[in-house]
């Protein structure tokens, strides 16, 4: 279990090293999930470049705090970054965010300092941007007024993508058209650096079982500790009544929803879901809220990133009301799943009992029944998600096997007319192939017999080719692999196996 230790993130300090390195202004947005770790990496970009030929500032907002008392702990630290004690001697009125940041201008424009670079970092951008805070405003006229002028390069961090959808992306935002380079995203850890870093000794079956249900997010493993047996580090962790994880859900929707009542209207669609997904029609009819409202919570679901549409592969024309709304986020897909409707037993466990051996419904392996088989598919679709929208995260084994080191593809699903989902398609125009993938989460490996039954299903569910001139592919997935005969099955029917160790780099 790691705590308070950098690691990882080689990429993002490169991007942020070159950013540094150049002549000029620069401003940057940090984007990406709550618990990523942005605030830690720009705590490491700061510390690193502090007093190494020129200085950088990192300020923080916080959900709890006024404007006013905001304004003044900028100041605080404004003064203790620069030695200049001048701001102590103005009342709190004064101190507004123009103020303050002509300041910073002020500062950055003196002769003896002005070649140097500076960085100034802020943080928890939507908390700073409160109502009426108009902070955003006197950043764009700063920004405006010293581009030009100074080398200094602006990173504007957040969690919610409410905020950059609004003030960055939207057409009437009032940071829109301000980056001079593509935001930067930070990305949950993939499976391969979650072994890495967080856990060495555990096989592959158990990071998978791990990843389908907290994801990549280093502020939930930092939780688990490597050094209890398995199933003990994931029990003590999540299923006694210290856990984080229950109260975790209200910390990532507060950020994207105003309002408990918002909230609790957000956490019903979401636990509306369950494991296949619903559509609009459906998630009215199981939670009693009219369909405007619920087409705006799930278009700010979307956008936000927490849910996602299915691409419903083999339609002429696209249904949209019968488009089904997946979960997209590990963590809440466990919360919803398991967690909750376990809420009472998990906080009257004080003495560390093992309510998580309940869930478990096989002795050779790691499944719990109406759970792994679908948060697996939602693992190997993520994975192939990443990829098919940067060619840098095709690292795992996968997009060999697959053979779609580079070719652009698309990653959906398919509905047979009797309504049996083919798991994954993936559509490559480049070799004009289509790829069908099902994907079987199985607490041992899969035999002859079982074999069988699994490769007549793949075979049965057939795909309409988008051309004459496709052709088609299919693959198995299996998390506990395949007997020596059953891959020789596989190989007469030309049905390729992936196993877990494929998904890792």
């Amino acid at each position: 279990m790691k705590q308070n230790n950098f690691y990882g993130r080689e990429a993002e300090l490169k991007r942020l090293h070159e950013i540094w390195s150049t002549q000029g202004a620069e401003l940057i947005f940090v984007r990406g999930r709550r618990r990523i770790g942005k605030s830690e990496l720009l705590r490491e970009l700061t510390k690193e470049h502090s007093g190494a030929g020129g200085r950088a500032f990192r300020f923080s907002g916080r959900v709890d705090e006024t404007d006013a008392l905001c304004r003044e702990r900028f100041a605080k630290a404004w003064m203790e970054f620069t030695k200049n004690l001048f701001l102590k001697k103005l009342r709190r009125d004064a101190l507004t965010w123009d103020f303050l940041l002509r300041e910073l201008e002020n500062e950055a424009t003196k002769p003896h300092i002005s070649q140097l670079p500076l960085l100034v970092a802020f943080d928890e951008i939507q908390w700073l941007a409160k109502k009426h805070s108009g902070i955003l405003g006197c950043i764009k006229e700063f920004w405006e007024r010293i581009h030009k002028k100074i080398n200094i390069k602006l990173l504007l961090s957040g969690s919610s993508n409410r905020f950059f959808a609004a003030e960055v992306d939207h057409s009437e935002g009032v940071l829109r058209g301000l980056r001079t380079k593509g935001d930067l995203w930070v990305h949950p850890f993939t499976l391969d650096e979650v072994s890495r870093y967080y856990f060495p000794k555990w096989n592959a079956e158990q990071i998978v079982f791990l990843y389908m249900m907290f994801g990549g997010v280093p502020y939930y493993l930092d939780r688990f500790d490597a050094s209890k047996p398995f199933l003990r580090a994931i029990n003590d962790a999540a299923f006694t009544d210290d856990s984080i994880f229950l109260d975790e859900v209200d910390a990532i929707l507060e950020v994207e929803s105003t309002g408990e009542g918002a909230i609790l209207n957000v956490k019903r669609v979401l636990g509306s879901l369950g494991q296949s997904g619903k559509t609009a029609a459906g998630i009215e009819k199981v939670t009693g809220i009219a369909s405007p409202h619920v087409h705006q919570i799930l278009n700010r679901l979307e956008s936000y990133g927490l849910i996602k549409e299915l691409i419903p592969f083999g339609e002429k024309k696209r249904n949209k009301a019968g488009v089904r709304y997946h979960m997209d986020d590990f963590f809440l897909n466990t919360y919803f799943q398991i967690l909750e409707p376990m809420s009472a037993k998990i906080r009257d466990n004080s003495r560390k009992g093992m309510p998580l051996n309940d869930l478990l419904s096989s002795d050779n392996g790691y499944y719990i029944l109406n759970f792994t088989g679908k948060a697996f598919e939602l693992l190997v679709t993520n994975i192939l998600n990443a990829g098919a929208t940067n060619t840098s995260h095709r690292k795992a084994l996968l997009f060999s096997k697959l053979q779609l080191g580079s070719s652009s593809f698309q990653v959906g699903t398919f509905w047979t007319p009797n309504q049996t989902q083919i798991d994954i398609v993936i559509s490559c125009n480049d070799d004009r192939q289509v790829r069908i993938l099902e994907a079987k989460w199985k607490g041992s490996a899969v035999g002859l017999s079982e074999g069988e039954e699994f490769l007549e299903a793949l075979e049965s569910k057939a795909y309409p080719l988008p051309r004459d001139n496709w052709s088609k592919k299919l693959f198995l997935v299996l998390s506990g692999g395949a007997t020596d005969a059953c891959k020789k099955m596989a190989r007469d029917r030309d049905i390729s196996i992936i196993t877990l160790d494929d998904l890792f780099a």
